[in-house]
This record gives structure tokens, C-alpha cells and sequence, in this order.
């Protein structure tokens, strides 16, 4: 059987240069222009932040993570965060400094969530937080070691975090990921916080592993599945593995007998391609001859607004005897 790497579109966003006459900027380094920026910024905020004091901290979400700086005036634990690399990068790219600030204290102040103080102390209580747990996966590769200052559980190439949801009104919610300090204030150890985060996350977000086939019927109706013959067999039968929502996505591998549901459905052993963080394909082993075909399918279908980040080149196999994932092949 031969395996190739996957070529996927990751290249970050392009900014056009845009120049003023009447108003130029000295380059500055990162580090200058989160300085510059965090004495800047308060010219435009309401007098209830002037005696903020900012904070830049690494933040992590499922698509990867970026510098972040933030404001927490009295009595609040969690804020907007303003993304700091890609505010630089429209810095270097030449807008203009008034622009760029105004544009941050409106992320600080504007977009500050709805009944952000409520939820605020619900997340000090652990018997809440613990029905809101869930989990996100990563890749190693791309998280490095911005995650020291976290608990984590790594498998393989891969990093779980824990996150809890929290619900701003209605229907709009946010989340936010559980550093080392937090877990030590709720007093648990963070082998009891995975326990909890996986069977909260297994109900917030239920995975999915419905094959291709399911999927076309669902949408166009059974009375429509004539048309499906032509697409082929092997991509008919192979499962896409999510989660209700898109918001677990492939972590939903790491549910408990997630796996073991999978190999039943598919009748034994099957190749996993972890492919994006939020959306995995399974396939069973009587289509390894098929590679192609699912290589194929990813390069033409894979979106990263819709999928996430590339999570893994690599194909990996699960042996339902041993109730073991482990990588087949090594992308090279």
C-alpha cells in the first residue's frame, strides 16, 4: 500500500500595504509594538479601564493559537481578548496607528460578551463547570509548548485541552480553556478533570460517524440515492467522524468506545485519517488499495474555516482485537 502526504492550503492570511503621506510608523519589533500598544489603547477605552493594567498571554482555541492581550476591570475573571499577531501583522502592513487602536479597544469594550459577570462566577464553581467540560484536540506540531501552563493529555501527535462552555444569553455561547491555576483553585487532580471533561464533553457534543451514504440520504432523501451510485463504493462506505455540533470534532476519537462503535459499524478493523481538527475520516482495511480515492476526497473538500487546522499527514489503524489506535503509516 502506498501513502503520499497531503498537500492542504495553510498558508496564513496576505495584507496589502497601505500608506499615508501624513502619517508613517517606525517598524517596530513584536515585543515594541504590544508595548506601544498596551499604553496606546487607553487613550480610546472608557474611563473604567484607565487603571487597567493589560495582560498579553498565549490563548489557545481549537484552529491553534495566538498572542493575546486583555483587560480585566474589578470584580471580572474572563475578557475579550485581542488578537495581538494579527493586529501586528495589519501594523506591518501599514495601517495606520490610530486605526489599529481604535479597532482593539473595540474588541475590548464593544465586543465584551453579554452577562460576561454571571458567567464570571460560574466558573469559579467546579459543580458547574463540571456539566460544561469539554475537550478540543491539537496538533503537537503546531501548539509547541505554548500549553506548559496547562493540563493536557497527549496521545501520539496530538494534545486534548480542557475547556469549559459557558453560556453569555439565549442561545450565544463562549468557552474557555482551563489552565494549571484554575484546576488547582477547583481542588481536583487533572486525571479527575479528563474523567469529567470526557463524559461531559461525550453529552454536550455527541459524536457522529455516519457514513457518506448516510449522510446523501439524509440530505437528498432516500427517494434520491439512485444518483449516488456513481460516486465510488469506497467513498460511499467510508465513515466521516465529528461531533453534533463541529465543535469537539476529532476529538470525538478519544471519547470512551468511540472506537469500538466505529469498528462495529464498520465490521473490524479500519484506517483513521485525522486529517482536521474537526473532521476525521474511517474507512475499513478492505479499502487500503483505495488511498487515492480518500486522499482525493480530502484535497478537494478540506476548507479550514469549516475543518479546523491540519491536524495529521499520517494514517493510522485501529485493531479492534486490542482496542488499540496507532499510527500504519508515517507520512514522509
Amino acid at each position: 500500500m502506498c501513502f503520499r502526504e497531503m498537500n492542504g492550503p495553510l498558508g496564513g492570511p496576505f495584507f496589502i500595504a497601505r500608506k499615508r503621506k501624513d502619517e508613517r510608523m517606525e517598524k517596530k519589533s513584536f515585543k515594541e509594538f504590544e508595548e506601544w500598544a498596551a499604553e496606546g489603547v487607553k487613550e480610546y477605552l472608557p474611563d473604567k479601564f484607565k487603571n487597567c493594567k493589560p495582560s498579553f498571554e498565549v490563548i489557545t482555541k481549537h484552529s491553534g493559537c495566538y498572542n493575546g492581550m486583555y483587560m480585566r476591570t474589578r470584580g471580572e475573571n474572563i475578557s475579550s481578548v485581542v488578537n495581538m499577531d494579527h493586529f501586528y501583522s495589519l501594523y506591518l502592513g501599514g495601517t495606520p496607528a490610530e486605526e489599529l487602536l481604535k479597532d482593539m479597544a473595540r474588541v475590548i469594550t464593544v465586543m465584551r460578551p453579554v452577562g460576561m459577570r454571571d458567567s464570571s462566577n460560574i466558573i469559579l464553581d467546579y459543580k458547574q463547570v463540571k456539566k460544561n467540560l469539554f475537550v478540543r484536540i491539537v496538533s503537537k506540531e503546531v501548539v509547541a509548548d505554548s500549553l506548559k501552563d496547562y493540563p493536557t493529555y497527549e496521545t501520539d501527535e496530538f494534545i486534548l485541552t480542557y475547556n469549559v462552555r459557558i453560556r453569555f444569553t439565549g442561545d450565544t455561547y463562549g468557552s474557555l480553556t482551563i489552565d494549571n491555576d484554575m484546576m488547582r483553585r477547583y481542588g481536583v487532580t487533572k486525571e479527575t478533570l479528563h474523567k469529567d471533561a470526557m463524559e461531559s464533553s461525550a453529552k454536550l457534543f455527541p459524536a457522529c460517524y455516519d457514513t457518506c451514504e448516510e449522510i446523501i440520504g439524509k440530505l437528498a432523501g432516500e427517494d434520491q440515492m439512485e444518483g449516488a451510485d456513481c460516486i465510488p463504493e469506497c467513498i460511499r462506505k467510508m465513515v466521516i467522524v465529528s461531533d453534533k455540533y463541529g465543535k469537539s470534532g476529532s476529538a470525538v476519537l478519544f471519547y470512551p468506545d468511540t472506537l469500538e462503535r466505529i469498528s462495529r459499524k464498520l465490521e473490524g478493523d479500519f484506517y483513521v485519517l485525522p486529517y482536521a481538527e474537526l473532521s476525521t475520516l474511517a474507512f475499513p482495511v478492505r479499502y487500503e488499495d483505495c488511498m487515492d480515492e480518500y486522499i482525493r476526497f480530502i484535497c478537494n473538500t478540506y476548507d479550514p474555516n469549516n475543518d479546523g487546522m491540519v491536524l495529521s499527514h499520517n494514517l493510522y489503524r485501529y485493531d479492534s482485537s486490542a482496542r488499540q489506535l496507532s499510527v500504519a503509516v508515517q507520512a514522509v
